[in-house]
């Protein structure tokens, strides 16, 4: 108390010298165990929260779930699209989502199901297996270029179409192309 704080911070003393050493020592040593990379994520998930929902486009609503997705009409589904190994696909933005690791789990926060009442919802996210983080990685550090479905960093085609479908049907990417119609016999 006798030579820290504002009205000593001007003034030299051994003890001061002494005690700012042993703060900058500690503090060196704490960044090494300091987990900054998860701290951003956390920070992002809050921006994540805080955001608008994006505005679609009517181009963009075409290639994505907005627009050309299933819909119940007249007893039935109608408009069933699939994806596809050679479908051509993107975030539909940069920063809408935040790929983040808590405690087992890893999440993608994203702010497509956000409402225009400030923080009206929870915080909203798709669970993944952390085989498929890579894939998201993938298509985070890609944007804004499309990328094939079949060129997600994942084993198997199955697991390629079923992450892309997942998120597809989140709004969180769009297609290059629409999706065709399927028809059932």
């Amino acid at each position: 108390m006798n030579y820290m704080g504002v009205v000593w911070s001007d003034k030299e003393s051994s003890e001061r010298k002494a005690f700012m050493n042993k703060v900058h020592q500690l503090v060196g040593r704490l960044f090494h165990h300091a987990s900054v990379d998860g701290a951003a994520d956390q920070m992002s998930k809050g921006v994540i929260q805080d955001s608008l929902p994006p505005v679609i486009s009517e181009a963009e609503a075409s290639r994505s779930i907005f627009g050309n997705g299933e819909r119940w009409e007249n007893g039935a589904v109608t408009n069933r699209v699939e994806m596809e190994p050679d479908s051509n696909i993107k975030l539909l933005r940069k920063g809408i989502i935040r790929l983040v690791m808590e405690e087992d789990q890893i999440r993608i926060y994203h702010c497509i199901e956000n409402t225009r009442v400030y923080h009206e919802v929870e915080p909203r996210f798709l669970d993944i297996d952390s085989r498929m983080a890579p894939a998201v990685e993938y298509l985070i550090e890609s944007y804004p270029e499309t990328v094939l479905v079949d060129s997600l960093p994942l084993e198997g085609v199955e697991d390629k179409v079923t992450l892309a479908t997942a998120l597809y049907e989140k709004g969180i990417i769009v297609t290059m192309e629409p999706l065709k119609p399927i028809f059932d016999d």
